[in-house]
């Protein structure tokens, strides 16, 4: 598996965890997708 897809899974697992762990906290749960969306969108662009 390269860097690309571990990266990748770990994002996803973490955003998983983080929907369950806040699904009654809908503040945190708005900053862990918008931060999410960054970060996928910058990879998609290869910044990061």
């Amino acid at each position: 598996m390269d860097k690309e897809k571990y990266f990748t899974l770990i994002w996803i697992t973490f955003f998983i965890l983080v929907d369950y762990f806040f699904r009654n906290n809908i503040k945190a749960k708005l900053i862990v997708k918008g931060s999410l969306v960054l970060i996928i969108f910058l990879r998609i662009l290869k910044i990061i």
